[in-house]
């Protein structure tokens, strides 16, 4: 058996695997432009740590992953990476090789992280005895409106007190080259990897606001729109800087985005590692994924109008304040090209 990165000449025998033991229609198989954007590696292959069998060359496993530095290149001593597509051939005779490669790339790394990750490999992790994660979804509904159509609320639902009192300007802000400011939360982040992860997307339109005390910048807050048919919602994907300062986050946001609109259901925002108490008392509820009372759609790509409870998992050198959010990994990409 070799273990080794996916080189160029590989990369079709890769898609060939994905094709027949992942999903024939996924947006990788399908859209090699994307598989580049979000893989490629400065030697022109994949970041794909791939298992093959020397005898016949087929692949028998493979674990996709996403180092910080894949849009920063200064952040690569940090040591820091998103695992994602991660799949063992059925025809694999080779008991715990997938494990085998997570080991692999989990010793090379001082931080691996997975979100979104099935229930099967849930059960996976577990018996690894890694750190499962569950990743919060809260959310600011638009009170302005009677009908919702991307949301299902009912009349038991009581959304939480949105407080008025605020220390802090928020504004739209389009070069974000032009700030400095401290990141405070792990894994480490930069000005430049918001340009080149959500400025640059080749899809997707992200939008940055920035979070003004007293006329200094502490937070930035990178968002896209969503739309089906008629109706919008605002999400929040990634927060940079220190949202901890902040008063007043949810009337802001309901002040930015929702007061004159009835077009905008909600704004939501997924975070793992945020202490809840920020949120409540900035006017957020948290979604209960069971809840009957309330839907607030995970998934638009296509558009499912369902709950999703979404976990994850962390293996990580030293316990650090490791706090993720929507785009982290590979979660914000688009599923249909």
């Amino acid at each position: 058996m070799i273990i080794k990165l996916c080189s160029q000449n590989e990369i079709p025998q890769l898609i060939e695997f994905l094709k027949e033991f992942w999903n024939p229609n996924h947006v990788l198989v399908n859209h090699t432009e994307l598989l580049m954007w979000q893989y490629e590696n400065e030697n022109d292959g994949l970041n794909f740590l791939i298992a093959k069998d020397e005898n016949s060359d087929s692949i028998l496993a493979i674990l996709g992953f996403i180092p910080l530095s894949h849009y920063d290149a200064s952040l690569a001593h940090h040591k820091e990476i998103w695992g994602a597509v991660w799949r063992v051939s059925p025809n694999c005779r080779i008991p715990g090789l997938g494990t085998y490669l997570q080991k692999k790339i989990c010793a090379e790394y001082d931080f691996y992280a997975g979100l979104g990750i099935s229930s099967d490999s849930v059960h996976i992790q577990k018996s690894l005895a890694v750190k499962i994660l569950n990743s919060n979804q809260y959310f600011l509904l638009n009170s302005n409106i009677a009908d919702y159509q991307i949301a299902e609320v009912s009349d038991r639902f009581i959304p939480n007190t949105i407080e008025r009192n605020c220390n802090f300007e928020l504004q739209e802000i389009f070069d974000v080259s032009k700030y400095r400011l401290n990141h405070s939360y792990h894994p480490v982040k930069s000005i430049l990897f918001l340009k080149n992860r959500y400025e640059k997307h080749p899809w997707y339109e992200y939008h940055f606001l920035g979070c003004f005390i007293e006329g200094e910048i502490c937070c930035i807050l990178v968002y896209r729109k969503i739309t089906v048919e008629n109706r919008s919602v605002i999400r929040i994907v990634d927060a940079y800087g220190n949202l901890n300062p902040l008063m007043g986050l949810g009337y802001k946001l309901q002040e930015f985005f929702m007061d004159k609109s009835d077009e905008i259901e909600y704004v939501d925002f997924c975070n793992y590692g945020i202490d809840p108490d920020f949120f409540f008392r900035n006017g957020f509820n948290l979604l209960d994924t069971d809840s009957k009372d309330i839907i607030i759609p995970h998934y638009f790509e296509p558009f499912v109008k369902k709950n999703i409870a979404l976990q994850g998992v962390i293996i990580a050198k030293e316990d650090k304040n490791y706090t993720f959010f929507k785009a982290d990994a590979d979660q914000d990409r688009p599923n249909i090209l």
